[in-house]
């Protein structure tokens, strides 16, 4: 079986940073690489793979494509971070290819605990994925088997419950600012709903306004609105939230 011990990270960004913390805090041999760190060190990454026992692309989703081509091909296990990128996006000379995606947002995160973090697993063969699977498991993680396509759909739906939920709440906290309320009032709510969808589906769970059709709330809080975009997504989620359940309460 291939054991990890040494990793090269190459990107300096919220992901790679977060990892190559977590990695050296796990007893690995973990280095970072970027050309904002030392182009002339990364420059070596790309002409001795063989130096790492694996090498992970922490880079934006397109660029690792380009990033892969650039390393010489090798035994070492070359893997990308993203959720929305197939396996395929590395390239085919490297005989060791997996995804190694943490489903987390990491932003100035670092203190999150990383036996917390699901991460989804993908590999072009069987010794690849075993020894990623050690990397996680050293850490007290879980992982999870998710292959490109399902990887896509699972990006979706995180983009969908994390990203855009995050942007409603910064639209609801400019409401409460602009009213001179404070915002952690509206923490037990929200904590509610997280811990309710441990046991409820989030179609059971809907109340509000636009499931009862309740057009005089609406309007006022229409009136509260100026930002026009504000506006358009209050509206076009009202009508997603009464097509769905298709009925006046």
């Amino acid at each position: 079986m291939k054991i990890i011990h040494k990793i090269g990270i190459i990107g300096t960004g919220n992901v790679g940073s977060y990892l190559h913390s977590v990695f050296v805090a796990h007893g690995f041999a973990a280095k970072l690489f970027g050309r904002k760190l030392n182009p002339q060190t990364l420059e070596e990454v790309y002409q001795n793979p063989s130096e790492h026992d694996l090498i992970l692309l922490c880079v934006n989703d397109e660029a690792i494509a380009e990033v892969s081509s650039q390393i010489e091909p090798s035994n070492t296990i070359v893997a990308h971070v993203s959720g929305a990128t197939p396996l395929s996006a590395i390239a085919k000379k490297h005989t060791n290819r997996g995804v190694f995606y943490p489903l987390m947002s990491l932003k100035g995160h670092s203190e999150i605990d990383a036996s917390t973090i699901p991460f989804c697993l993908e590999a072009n063969n069987e010794t690849t994925l075993d020894a990623l699977k050690k990397v996680i498991d050293s850490m007290g993680a879980k992982w999870n088997l998710v292959n490109s396509e399902e990887r896509t759909h699972l990006h979706l739906a995180a983009v969908l419950a994390h990203n855009f939920s995050n942007h409603l709440h910064y639209q609801a906290q400019e409401v409460m600012n602009n009213a001179g309320l404070d915002f952690r009032i509206l923490l037990p709510l929200l904590e509610n709903a997280l811990q309710s969808l441990q046991h409820t589906s989030a179609k059971d769970m809907q109340t509000g306004p636009a499931i009862r059709h309740d057009e005089s709330t609406i309007n006022r809080h229409l009136g509260l609105l100026q930002d026009k975009t504000t506006i358009d997504i209050y509206k076009l989620l009202t009508k997603s939230i009464q097509d769905t359940y298709d009925k006046k309460l």
